[in-house]
């Protein structure tokens, strides 16, 4: 029961977020973010790692690749955490599924707090 509700109140979480933020600007905004997650690891990284990170998102498509996608994982290996602690009743995955789609949310769509913006023309 609990992990239910908790993956209950997190999805609810993402929907109201989404509803808010409207969908079309969501949409826009998740696309402008993932385009830019290298500069977003890099600005996140603490100071000491910043011009390893900015070298090695500067040296090819393979590292950007990768970079681009981290938040597609994370977010796959949510869903399929989040799927199985609902028929399992696993309050470990369910904690698990959370914390991976709440990190998404709250490093991807609040990089505008960072200083960081993406504009659609």
């Amino acid at each position: 029961m609990t992990a239910r509700f908790l993956l209950l109140a997190n999805s609810l979480g993402v929907a109201i977020y989404i509803l808010w933020q409207g969908v079309e600007k969501f949409w826009w905004e998740s696309f402008g973010t993932w385009m830019i997650s290298p500069l977003i690891y890099v600005r996140i990284c603490p100071e000491a790692f910043k011009p390893s990170m900015l070298a090695l998102a500067n040296s090819g498509w393979v590292a950007n690749a990768i970079f681009c996608g981290i938040p597609l994982v994370m977010f796959v290996v949510a869903l399929i955490a989040g799927s199985v602690a609902f028929w399992n009743k696993s309050l470990r995955l369910a904690a698990i599924a959370c914390f991976l789609m709440s990190s998404i949310f709250l490093v991807y769509h609040s990089i505008k707090h960072l200083g960081m913006t993406f504009q659609v023309i």
